[in-house]
């Protein structure tokens, strides 16, 4: 292994999000409220474009379905690209 090589792998180059899901949720309710759910999108997909790693905590806030089905979606674009989402 080359040491280039050796230093792209390091963990530190890694980032690791903690997602509170309440307060995803309270904001997803107050854009909706607003009619800027398109942008609330826009901004969960930002947050997530640089995570590695994203920890949700009290996912069950998730489990309402209109989150779901905005916030679902975004969570499997980053596993797609080899990402994890932990429950915590």
């Amino acid at each position: 292994m080359r040491r280039r090589d050796f230093c792209l792998l390091q963990a530190g180059h890694r980032r690791v999000l903690d997602v509170s899901c309440e307060r995803l949720y309270m904001q997803y309710v107050d854009a909706r409220l607003e009619g800027r759910s398109e942008s609330f999108l826009e901004r969960v997909r930002e947050g997530l474009r640089g995570a590695h790693t994203v920890k949700l905590h009290q996912a069950f806030w998730l489990e309402h379905e209109s989150l779901r089905e905005i916030v679902g979606p975004v969570l499997r674009e980053l596993t797609a690209r080899g990402g994890t989402v932990e429950r915590v």
